[in-house]
């Protein structure tokens, strides 16, 4: 199977995505807004990408937000 520029952009992001809740348990707060906001452009961009795997609105909100506790991600 070929993985294509955008779904290798996308798998970053995700793996970002984790990162910034990762560092929020950490107390790394900081770094998790820096982390989100490099994160936060390609799934606004690709989130079409993740329709059917998970909510990427709810994954959006929470980012922006820095929600401490991170979002269920189940499919809508």
């Amino acid at each position: 199977m070929e993985v294509t520029g955008d779904q290798k952009k996308l798998l970053q992001a995700l793996i970002r995505a984790a990162g910034v809740y990762i560092n929020l348990e950490l107390g790394y707060r900081q770094r998790a807004r820096k982390i989100a906001a490099k994160t936060l452009p390609v799934l606004k961009e690709l989130k079409k990408e993740l329709t059917g795997s998970i909510n990427a609105d709810t994954l959006i909100t929470a980012l922006e937000t820095l929600a401490e506790k991170p979002p269920r991600l189940s499919p809508r």
